[in-house]
């Protein structure tokens, strides 16, 4: 039996601002007039198009008739007058730690009962922990207006992350093994299961919009495998196995928009699609959902097997070949944006393995040498793809791929 626990509490390191001195002449050129809330770049304006907030100004002398570098700069500016204060100054507004308290416990019963040898093994693990990341560093107010005496568009941190995760798993696995004919067999029978459930909740804040990510988990894995060895002579072996592995998880989406401090320059609304606590499509206000709140299930099973030659040369020296099969399991896109009618699933990926090689001892086994050629065959790759219209990468299943060597 083992018992496992720690806790541990990090600050994170501190972000300092940057900015670009010099800007030409003509820094009071602003947007040019057009469909708000964005407009192209002025050719030749260096702090639109260098300033990471002056290329969000919306079009129009009314209220932004002013360019990042001047006294009135808005806040929306990462600029001396609203940002850089000094040196070695961390600005920034949202916090940064990651926290996390983990409790772990082990057991494993051995019974010897003549020529069947039974084991017991069981686990369970909970994890406790919090995390939060401000990324812009930028000393904003949230909720503040950005021009005072402006219209109702209302700063929002550019890029700041919360996450919570508590995750609780509980495994058990019985092993039976022996020897038969006159220890010519060996052979292992075995059952496993695997429980877990939890939470994983991730409030993002972005300029035009706050949102919950994250959502529900409860997932499940059972498998049954057998291995035999035979020794068909002194000097040669074939060793088979197979599993059978049934997947089944359920995933809940708990996703909403918290705030939405631009909604002003797009009338009120976000520009989406959002859907309402049933899951029709309504238009994306606070509370709205950014995918449905409805559990998702992705249930698959597989049988994987393998197989392995091996020769005895002599005492020193072994050849062998291998071949076997596997998979990794599917699973759900967690960060949603812009909205989606359903959650983003992929699908598993597989694998198939072939491996043949030498393992030798040498100068009174003072040397040993392995060697081997192999070969791997993926298919249904999963992969993390970066898609412009998303706002975060997501993973999907693209392509198949070999690796081979020696």
């Amino acid at each position: 039996m083992a018992f496992d626990y720690y806790d541990d509490k990090t600050n994170g390191p501190p972000m300092l601002i940057t900015r670009v001195d010099g800007f030409p002449d003509n820094f009071n050129v602003v947007p040019p007039s057009g469909s708000p809330p964005f407009g192209p770049a002025p050719p030749g304006n260096f702090p639109y198009t260098n300033n990471i907030f002056s290329g969000f100004s919306p079009a129009g002398p009314d209220f932004f008739s002013v360019a990042c570098e001047s006294e009135a700069a808005p806040m929306m500016c990462y600029t001396s007058a609203t940002a850089v204060t000094g040196n070695n100054t961390n600005l920034g507004t949202g916090p940064n730690y990651s926290e996390m308290e983990n409790e772990a416990a082990t057991l494993t019963l051995i019974w010897e009962l003549d020529e069947v040898t039974a084991k017991l093994i069981a686990a369970h693990r909970s994890l406790d922990g919090s995390f939060a990341s401000d990324r812009d560093g930028y000393p904003q107010a949230d909720g503040q207006l950005w021009i005072p005496g402006g219209p109702p568009a209302f700063i929002n941190p550019v890029t700041h992350y919360f996450d919570t995760f508590v995750q609780d798993q509980t495994s058990i696995e019985l092993q039976l093994s022996g020897t038969a004919l006159d220890e010519r067999i060996d052979w292992v029978l075995g059952v496993y299961d695997f429980e877990e459930d939890g939470e994983n909740i991730n409030p993002v804040d972005f300029t035009p919009a706050s949102i919950q990510s994250g959502g529900y988990f409860d997932y499940s894995s059972e498998a049954l495998f057998a291995q035999v060895t035979a020794r068909v002579s002194e000097s040669f072996s074939i060793t088979a196995g197979l599993r059978y592995t049934k997947e089944d998880r359920d995933y809940t989406p708990d996703q909403f928009v918290e705030e939405m401090p631009l909604a002003f320059f797009f009338g009120g609304a976000l520009p989406y699609n959002c859907y309402d606590a049933v899951g029709s499509i309504e238009a994306c206000s606070i509370g709205s959902r950014v995918v449905p709140f409805a559990t998702v299930n992705n249930q698959m099973s597989e049988t994987t097997p393998m197989v392995n030659l091996a020769y005895q040369l002599n005492n020193e020296t072994m050849i062998y070949a291998t071949y076997s099969e596997g998979f990794k399991v599917g699973g759900f896109n967690q960060r949603i944006f812009p909205p989606e009618p359903s959650l983003p699933t992929f699908n598993p990926e597989y694998v198939k393995s072939y491996e043949a090689g030498i393992k030798t001892q040498m100068l009174e086994n003072d040397l040993r040498v392995n060697a081997s050629i192999y070969l791997t065959d993926y298919s249904a790759l999963q992969w993390l793809i970066a898609e412009p219209s998303r706002v975060g990468p997501y993973t999907t299943n693209a392509g198949e791929a070999t690796i081979e060597g020696f």
